[in-house]
């Protein structure tokens, strides 16, 4: 497999100071839909568009490598995806084992990379679009010069929602270049509706899935196929630069990167209760009357807050059943995980720091026939955390005090529970409140709250935040009083919550 020779249009833009002319971008990559379009003509999808996975030559012309991703697209309801992301570019379809697949996956990471390239800013994650935790800017508010058709065909082919985004490349080609009007741009997830034309439709219920994954976890299979794959993008990269009659020139140097990142619990809010997700084998056969219990346990690695849709899809039934006929529950209270109608909800403490992941929680469904299905799931990001004592006292508000340093820095958090108590060994302390700092970025100390201490009582506080905040230190003083005074205290922080 030849290399090509070039630079990456990641390694480009940053020498060019971070961004591009909208102009200057949008001739660059007219090309590349073409190519795109041929791809899918054949049924293939790249999957892992970026501007690192992009090559521009020195004759002017850009090549679009790693085909690693790469993937025939599945028939009507047959999707058991490989889960590769590339966190910006990559659409919230392939975050899920299940997510329909299609050229609008493309679509919208080539759209992503646009927007990366004219801004200089990158897209938020498609997730964290999904559960409106973040929001798209129009391009036109980062100060790119855009017309009005040309920033609205960019949003389209951004929509968070494959029923609200652009279809296909000819589609995304026509609205950005031939000004075609655009229609079903979302309201959702972007910041400004300016650049809205007809309403968007009603979500549509994709259709049933067939192949049933037991265990969420990162994976990657390359293999004849993904060879194929990438000699059939090398001769399409050529056809760029034919019409210019341009030599190719010895390949000399270049990129090739495979990468696969996966996220189990994908809030998937378009699903209703009562909707019939399951699906039929090519010999289906009739639900059976006996209860079947199923050996096989499904394991789910959430983040704090969330969000994963319980479906029999995940199970190797004998039968067809319909999310409608299971009935689930949590069967270990103590996790802060919450189940409501199918609906696995994630909590927001990490309960041991010392741990990147809490202790296993346990979703039972039970089928209409007796069936017991098993979710077993661990909640956090896989961080553990320590303290220890400063090696010297610190001056704050007149009084001296040893602070309490976290290894590694916590970030973005929004408070924790302090076990803190002290011990007066000398004078008197006339003020029962005793004020709580953390030291924000490692550099300001910020003041959290009062707390109410009586002396030998060791007491559970809740500490909380007003907004989520990286500490590295903390510390707890009396207030300002002017009585000499000598105590030990006690620190233990004992839990750590996330959004």
């Amino acid at each position: 497999m030849d290399y090509v020779e070039g630079e990456t249009l990641k390694s480009y833009v940053a020498k060019r100071g971070g961004k591009l002319p909208a102009a200057e971008v949008l001739t660059l990559f007219q090309p590349l839909f073409k190519s795109l379009a041929r791809v899918h003509g054949i049924g293939l999808l790249h999957r892992d568009v970026s501007p690192d996975n992009i090559i521009l030559r020195g004759n002017g012309t850009l090549v679009l490598l790693d085909f690693g991703a790469a993937r025939q697209m599945s028939v009507a309801g047959e999707h058991s995806n490989t889960i590769n992301v590339k966190h910006g570019f990559a659409p919230e379809e392939q975050y899920r084992t299940r997510g329909e697949q299609g050229p609008w996956t493309d679509v919208y990471a080539l759209a992503a990379t646009m927007y990366r390239l004219i801004t200089g800013v990158m897209p938020p994650q498609a997730l964290d679009r999904l559960t409106n935790e973040a929001i798209l800017t129009p391009p036109s508010e980062l100060g790119a010069v855009l017309t009005h058709a040309q920033e609205a065909a960019l949003l389209h082919a951004l929509a968070i929602r494959t029923e609200y985004r652009t279809k296909s490349m000819a589609q995304f080609e026509d609205e950005l270049y031939a000004g075609k009007p655009v229609v079903n741009i979302p309201l959702a997830g972007v910041r400004s509706e300016r650049v809205s034309g007809v309403p968007p439709v009603p979500p549509q219920t994709p259709p049933p899935a067939a192949a049933k994954p037991k265990i969420k976890r990162p994976a990657l299979t390359i293999g004849l196929g993904a060879a194929a794959l990438i000699m059939i993008i090398l001769v399409i990269g050529t056809l760029i630069d034919k019409s210019a009659n341009d030599t190719e020139e010895p390949a000399s140097s270049g990129k090739i990167q495979i990468e696969a990142k996966a996220n189990a619990g994908v809030a998937d809010t378009s699903k209703k209760t009562g909707d019939d997700s399951g699906s039929l084998t090519a010999a289906a056969v009739e639900p059976t009357s006996v209860p079947v219990v199923v050996p096989d346990i499904v394991t789910l690695t959430l983040g704090f807050g969330e969000t994963y849709w319980c479906t029999p899809n995940d199970f190797d039934l004998p039968y067809e059943i319909k999310d409608s006929e299971i009935d689930w529950e949590v069967v270990s209270y103590d996790s802060g995980i919450t189940c409501d109608n199918g609906l696995i909800r994630a909590g927001n403490v990490q309960f041991d720091i010392s741990k990147g992941y809490n202790s296993i929680a346990v979703v039972k469904g039970t089928t209409s026939n007796g069936s017991q299905l098993q979710y077993n799931i661990q909640v956090g990001n896989g961080q553990t955390y320590s303290f220890d004592w400063s090696s010297s006292a610190r001056s704050m508000k007149a009084v001296q005090g040893y602070t309490y340093i976290a290894t590694p820095e916590i970030r973005n958090c929004d408070g924790f529970t302090l076990n803190f108590g002290f011990d007066l060994s000398e004078g008197k302390i006339n003020n029962p409140n005793w004020s709580v700092y953390v030291r924000e970025n490692g550099t300001d100390w910020l003041f959290i709250q009062d707390i109410y201490v009586s002396e030998d009582t060791y007491l559970d506080y809740d500490i909380v935040f007003d907004r989520p905040i990286s500490f590295t230190e903390i510390i707890v003083q009396p207030q300002k009083q002017y009585d000499y005074f000598s105590y030990t205290n006690w620190y233990d922080v004992k839990n750590l919550v996330f959004g």
